[in-house]
């Protein structure tokens, strides 16, 4: 049976709160913008913003309802119940206050309450740069929703208030580095959009009147450019400036927002290494300067783990991906489906089984741990426990080619 005690992760996504001990560095920083908020005008910083699928985990392994957790009903302490508050007051926000506790929002997962409360603000009551803090905001929901109509449309307008309106170059840099990293991830961002803002945030690095931690950004984003074509150096070169940058802001702000920038680079360096480079060490020697930074963060384990599933060391993977699920939240489904895998390529077949009823408690109509349980269980024969088969029962009518065809394989 699944047991995992709640970690630091899991108590911020919750309780907006946690203790201080064991803390991850996002952890840290969400709590940080939190009470250190501006009031009276902009500059919410997220370290990350992370998928609806990963608030409907926590609810998973607390044993209530998604939609109770994403409607701020549950959760205990000061910060959740301050924000419970702005919500019922949103009507009487200035435009700054309301994208303020929207981000606070979006911070832990609520996008359906950050939404609500952007709606509410009146347009009449906006200036451009209200628009343009809405509108990104807009976007990292979008972007988290996949709704890629809205994400698009949110940029159109951010483009046509930087092409016309005073705006700080970082509030730009920020916009024009996430138009780079979408456009070249998945396209969610258009290519005319993508051109615009790559010659708008070039212009700006230019000029040289950027922050420290934005050209860090910047410059890790447009690593993603040359690194589509297979150029190893341009990409080393430009995320050696990401890095010396990121510790330029460090030293003017030792912040845990400014670790996290170094953190960042360090997983786009090991991602650069493995699937760019090939340079199996130093995609390792980026894990452990991961897991050093951050030893508490879950998915720096399974950052290590991909590097050794990548090389065939299926044990090796194994051993990573189970220790990165076993220390909980954030990907605890993910990262223990993985083990499961991987321990069956090493033929630890028994372990493997034990990993996927562990999912099977979690979720049980879970398709993929369904077929791949039910798979092996019936491989094992008579020396399995036979646990699959009536939750195999209860999903068949579900299944898709693709579960059918692993069913056969």
């Amino acid at each position: 049976m699944l047991d995992l005690k709640p970690n630091v992760f899991h108590q911020t996504m919750l309780d907006f709160a946690h203790g201080h001990s064991n803390v991850d560095l996002f952890s840290q920083a969400c709590i940080e913008q939190y009470d250190h908020r501006p009031t009276d005008h902009y500059g919410y910083l997220f370290a990350q913003v992370f998928e609806p699928h990963v608030l409907a985990e926590i609810a998973a392994l607390e044993g209530i309802s998604r939609a109770r957790l994403e409607q701020l009903e549950a959760g205990l302490g000061a910060r959740i119940d301050s924000l419970r508050a702005d919500i019922v007051r949103a009507a009487a926000m200035t435009p700054v206050e309301a994208v303020n506790v929207a981000a606070a929002l979006i911070s832990i997962s609520r996008f359906g309450l950050a939404a609500h409360l952007l709606d509410t603000i009146d347009p009449a009551t906006c200036d451009e740069r209200d628009i343009f803090e809405i509108e990104m905001l807009r976007f990292v929901i979008a972007n988290r929703l996949s709704d890629v109509r809205s994400a698009q449309r949110a940029f159109r307008e951010m483009r046509r208030i930087a092409e016309t309106a005073r705006l700080p170059a970082e509030r730009v840099i920020d916009a024009a580095g996430q138009a780079v990293v979408w456009h070249m991830k998945s396209r969610m961002i258009d290519r005319a959009t993508f051109d615009w803002f790559l010659g708008f945030g070039n212009r700006l690095i230019a000029d040289g009147d950027v922050e420290a931690g934005a050209k860090s950004s910047w410059y890790r984003a447009i690593a993603m450019i040359p690194a589509s074509r297979g150029d190893g150096d341009r990409t080393r070169a430009l995320m050696l400036r990401a890095r010396s940058a990121g510790e330029e802001s460090l030293r003017a702000r030792p912040r845990a927002y400014e670790l996290h920038l170094l953190k960042t680079y360090h997983e786009s360096a090991l991602k650069e290494y493995l699937y760019l480079t090939g340079d199996r060490d130093a995609a390792l020697a980026e894990a452990h300067s991961l897991i050093t930074l951050d030893p508490h963060w879950s998915p720096s384990h399974g950052e290590e783990a991909e590097i050794h599933l990548r090389f065939g060391d299926w044990e090796a993977a194994a051993t990573c991906f189970e220790r990165a699920g076993r220390m909980g939240p954030p990907f605890v489904g993910h990262h223990l489906f993985c083990a499961a895998q991987a321990w069956e390529r090493a033929q630890a077949k028994q372990r493997a089984l034990a990993i996927y009823a562990d999912l099977l408690d979690l979720d049980d109509r879970n398709l993929s741990v369904v077929v791949a349980g039910v798979r092996l269980e019936r491989r094992l024969g008579k020396s399995g426990e036979q646990i699959f088969e009536a939750a195999f029962e209860a999903v068949k009518a579900s299944l898709g080619r693709e579960h059918r065809e692993y069913l056969q394989n």
